[in-house]
């Protein structure tokens, strides 16, 4: 069972989570186009198929890592998430222009002609990532699913230069802001955990401590320095966008002192703002933990004054969703933690929707491990769950079916008592 955590605001009700919340969304053709397999089992299928995998080097400090890429981007796509490409795209090395718009220190908010032709060169760089595992062979400029996963994966990777901070405290030396002050070496996060705050109510214009995060820190000392806080309203709501609900959202330490604090009633300021879960990201933090310590923040939420027709109160869902904290370590390597263990709570109340645990953590993951259960698995026999539904959707398409055999015919070569074999996937 799913853990919650219930708070009563005003006349609505914010129960903190402990799970992403997953909702059921259907599959679209274009998602099943860009979406790939992992990487493992893109060297795999290489592998065995008789081809190489293509990799490039990001450069140890990128700009473009430090922003979350929630939508596709094409010719004449425009936003900040543009400029973030573009950081990223130079940084890594595949130049969007050498001078003027577009050139590192001028990156624009345009997706033009430079812009796709950097992001063709990243695609046919990582062509079996890429390309190769939904059947192209150049790349096509369109930075899609497929492109977005392969740029979190390099940035979960590449070693980060901390983000300037102005929040300096002269009277703790644990708040110093660069990663001199921190002891030790690649440090791990561990133990993450949300629980209570003091209070399930919140009244009309007040503040009240709803949450709090607690995880431990291993092997070495780390400053946290992004925090993304993910909120849900319920189906019975009045209200359904959090920023005409919620006025300040404010972060605090063990000690009662504050981390951060924000005005989050600006849609604009958001995240993610189109649809569920909405994400207000706090960026830019300076809060150390040592070695061995265990860190603690205690989320505050601050309602809105004058909130009409709530009469009948309201429910909401905050989370940190996985990988949705970061901190950064002695030795500048970026590590993340958040609710990674309660996917599998997710996972045990809907094994007929998912063929496997990992395939519950993401759309584009359920994609690529129902794509390796058609591989790898004989054919349902039947199809009245949503997980068979799945893997049948894929004999649908005759080249899918073609590429499965090829694909089962080179493993018999390698080991023909492969598939007699009991098979796990995990």
């Amino acid at each position: 069972m799913l853990k919650k955590l219930s708070v009563l605001v005003l006349t609505f009700a914010v129960a903190a989570v402990f799970a992403p919340g997953l909702n059921a969304q259907s599959i679209s053709e274009a998602e099943l186009r860009a979406a790939g397999l992992t990487d493992a089992e893109v060297a795999l299928f290489m592998s065995l198929l008789g081809g190489t995998t293509t990799t490039t080097t990001t450069t140890s400090s990128n700009r473009g890592c430090d922003a979350d890429y929630l939508r596709d981007l094409s010719m004449g796509s425009q936003g900040a998430d543009v400029m973030n490409l573009q950081e990223f795209l130079n940084d890594a090395g595949f130049t969007v222009s050498v001078s003027g718009a577009g050139s590192v220190g001028m990156e624009s908010m345009y997706f033009g002609a430079k812009t796709k032709a950097a992001v063709t060169a990243f695609q046919n760089a990582y062509a079996a990532d890429i390309l190769t595992p939904v059947g192209l062979t150049s790349g096509t400029g369109y930075f899609g699913a497929g492109s977005r996963a392969k740029v979190r994966d390099l940035c979960m990777n590449v070693v980060v230069t901390p983000d300037d901070n102005d929040n300096d405290n002269d009277d703790n030396d644990d708040n110093d802001d660069d990663t001199s002050s921190l002891r030790g070496g690649e440090a791990s996060l561990e133990s993450f955990e949300m629980n209570d705050g003091e209070t399930d109510e919140i009244e009309e214009g007040k503040s009240e401590e709803v949450a709090e995060i607690t995880f431990d820190v291993e092997d070495g000392d780390v400053r946290v320095s992004r925090l993304d806080l993910s909120f849900e309203a319920a189906n019975a709501n009045d209200e359904d966008e959090p920023w005409d609900v919620f006025s300040t959202v404010t972060l605090l330490d063990e000690d009662g002192d504050e981390i951060a604090s924000e005005d989050v009633s600006d849609e604009d300021d958001w995240l993610e703002n189109d649809d569920e879960p909405f994400v207000f990201r706090f960026k830019n933090l300076d809060y150390v933990v040592r070695e061995g310590d265990e860190a603690m923040i205690t989320v505050v939420i601050e309602a809105e004054d004058n909130l009409d027709g709530l009469a009948d109160g309201e429910t909401w869902t905050i989370f940190v969703d996985e990988d949705d904290i970061r901190a950064e370590d002695s030795e500048g390597i970026q590590q993340y933690t958040g609710d990674e263990d309660e996917i599998y709570y997710f996972y045990e109340d809907h094994t007929d929707n998912f063929v496997t645990p990992y395939a519950a953590t993401d759309q584009a993951e359920d994609i690529a491990e129902s794509f390796t259960n058609f591989v790898l698995r004989d054919k349902p026999t039947s199809n009245t769950t949503l997980k068979d539904q799945k893997v049948n959707f894929f004999y649908q398409f005759s080249e899918l079916v073609n590429m499965r055999q090829q694909l089962r015919d080179n493993v018999l070569v390698v080991d023909n008592t492969f598939f007699s074999k009991p098979l796990i996937i995990k």
